[in-house]
């Protein structure tokens, strides 16, 4: 989200330096590789089900929605406040179910 003010301030970040599309790329591999860990090495289904979800609205971004174009004010501030209340939503599901305790593996 931040790539253009990076840039004009100097700051030399990944997304910066390999572009928006290819930093989204990267982000979307992240998390796959988080769902199988979640998922083969925790069980833990809700978790992964949940980031499963998030992958599939990325990429809708990449392949479909904006693809290379910057997100609007508006529309980085609905990122801002849903990415937050989906990481207390995620928090509280880790300190509930404590299935990051124990590995299945």
């Amino acid at each position: 989200m931040d790539i253009e003010p990076d840039r004009k301030a100097g700051k030399k970040t990944t997304a910066a330096f390999i572009g928006r599309l290819n930093a989204k790329g990267l982000m979307l591999d992240l998390l796959l590789l988080e769902i199988l860990i979640l998922s083969v090495g925790f069980q833990d289904y809700v978790l992964s089900s949940f980031l499963m979800v998030f992958s599939a609205w990325l990429v809708f971004d990449i392949f479909i929605f904006f693809k290379e174009k910057p997100y609007t004010l508006a529309k980085m501030k609905l990122f801002g406040w849903a990415m937050n209340l989906s990481a207390v939503l995620s928090k509280l599901w880790v300190l509930y179910s404590g299935k990051l305790l124990t590995p299945v593996i």
